[in-house]
């Protein structure tokens, strides 16, 4: 009995939890996205039509994260847009952030666990491993991968 009355709450949960993310965050049509989601400044989020975002993702949107119409997002990717200025003295929370935006094309895939760090851009058709930490831009149709992430090879080849 214990274990419905969760279930029911969670469930209930959840869907506050979609109607909160639904209003705050631009969507397109067809988005899915699986909880739990954890999001900062889902007003900086900009998502096309039919995304799939996995459960356990991150997007801590300190400046803009736009997502391009089909791309799918597997489970336990963050995306990050705010870092810490690692040249300055003393604690890291009392440091200057930058702020860069992350820009997803359309028709992307980005595998379980990648990382992508801000003012990265993945270009349209391009697909991350999984795995992988992408500091700088990745072009448009190519498959890249690893820490950092680099070109593996053309998609359609």
């Amino acid at each position: 009995m214990i274990e419905a009355v969760a279930f029911f709450v969670l469930k209930k949960f959840r869907k506050l939890e979609t109607a909160y993310y639904r209003k705050r965050m631009h969507m397109g049509k067809e988005v899915r996205f699986r909880h739990p989601l954890m999001v900062q400044f889902p007003e900086n989020i900009h998502i096309g039509n039919r995304v799939s975002i996995n459960r356990n993702c991150t997007f801590l949107a300190h400046t803009e994260i736009t997502v391009g119409d089909n791309t799918l997002i597997g489970p336990n990717v963050t995306i990050i847009t705010v870092n810490h200025d690692y040249r300055c003295e003393g604690l890291a929370a009392h440091t200057t952030h930058s702020l860069l935006p992350v820009h997803i094309g359309e028709n992307v895939w980005i595998g379980a666990n990648s990382v992508i760090l801000p003012g990265v851009t993945i270009g349209t058709n391009a697909v991350i491993a999984a795995g992988s930490v992408v500091t700088k831009d990745i072009s448009e149709g190519v498959i890249a991968g690893g820490n950092p992430a680099r070109f593996i090879k053309n998609r359609f080849e």
